[in-house]
Order: structure tokens, then sequence, then C-alpha cells
């Protein structure tokens, strides 16, 4: 199983867990997609991450990116800060 997909399993896990009923009466929950050569993962449509577009901080002296795990989890919950913030009037 690839990285993002483990990445998707755990936090839909602990999003079901926290948010139980939102999630099972809304089918809530974050996607991975690939077509084979580009990866994803969506929460709503939103995109969230992408192998095409990696915003991860790259570590210069370790040559390696952030975990991928805290960095979607971080940018989910951005994402919903900001939808929590819209208004109609």
């Amino acid at each position: 199983m690839d990285i993002a997909e483990n990445v998707v399993l755990n936090l839909n896990s602990e999003l079901i867990e926290n948010n139980e009923n939102f999630c099972t009466n809304y089918g809530i929950g974050l996607t991975y997609r690939t077509d084979g050569y580009s990866k994803i993962i969506e929460f709503m449509e939103f995109a969230l991450w992408s192998d095409d577009d990696d915003e991860r901080e790259y570590n210069e002296k370790t040559d390696e990116f952030e975990p991928l795990e805290p960095f979607v989890k971080r940018k989910l919950n951005e994402l919903i800060d900001n939808l929590t913030s819209l208004k109609m009037k």
C-alpha cells in the first residue's frame, strides 16, 4: 500500500473517531486518487496534497520532505477553518 493511501486511512480513522455522527451522517472523509502517474489526497473535492505539486517543506540537511501525515492533517484543519468562516448574508 502506498504511503498516501496509509495517510488517508489513518486520518479517516481519526476523523471518524472524533466526529462519528457527522462523518457517518454526511459520508465525509478524505479520498485518495491516482491515475497511475500522479497521486492526490482530497477532502470534499478540495485538494490537500498532490505529488505533482508537493507543498511540504523540504529539509536540505536531511534531504527529506516533512512527513506527509502531519502535513495533510494541517492542510485539512486549515481548510475546515476556512469553510467554517463562510457565511451567507
